[in-house]
């Protein structure tokens, strides 16, 4: 069973007492996989990206801490939505979620270069968005035959996606 955190995994566990049963939350499933794809050594590094940002040679020193949130947060946007990074597609995504910037083309290029430095990363640390979405680029075996997913009407794409590889048959539960 996939839960939305660790508090509800742990009470689906108690609750449902079925042989050979376990729930967990999506990101500690996404960290297991990482870390079968790039080794037990990856920690789990919250700030990964705020520490690229502060190398990337793209943006002046002085205004790097200035692009860590919007940075992330676009990222966050086109990976959850699995969405490449194109023009079109940060258009789109600014108009649902108003940027309050015109995104240019080095801004395009700043943006490949610190997805491209994070999954260069993936073998020594990983972020949040990382568990779920990078494991998406590799060939995930089915890890059970049933998955029953709770509160699954919150679900991104690419945690809809993920979860769709975990099993052969699967069972969304949640609100309208």
């Amino acid at each position: 069973m996939v839960a939305f955190n660790k508090t509800i995994a742990s009470e689906l566990t108690k609750r449902i007492q079925v042989k050979n049963a376990t729930a967990g939350a999506l990101h500690s499933i996404g960290l297991k996989l990482c870390k079968s794809i790039y080794g037990n050594q990856i920690k789990v590094k919250a700030d990964k990206y705020n520490d690229i940002i502060m190398t990337c040679g793209l943006i002046e020193e002085d205004k790097r801490k200035g692009f860590i949130n919007p940075i992330k947060k676009i990222l966050s946007l086109l990976n959850s939505n699995l969405l490449e990074i194109t023009e079109e597609n940060l258009k789109e995504l600014d108009a649902m979620y108003n940027f309050e910037f015109e995104i240019n083309s080095q801004d395009i290029q700043i943006l490949q270069y610190v997805k491209a430095e994070g999954i260069k990363q993936a073998n020594q640390c990983v972020d949040f968005d990382d568990m779920i979405n990078l494991p998406l680029a590799h060939d995930i075996k089915p890890i059970t035959d049933v998955l029953i997913c709770d509160e699954s009407q919150d679900m991104s794409k690419s945690r809809l996606m993920l979860i769709s590889k975990l099993a052969k048959k699967y069972i969304f539960v949640g609100d309208e």
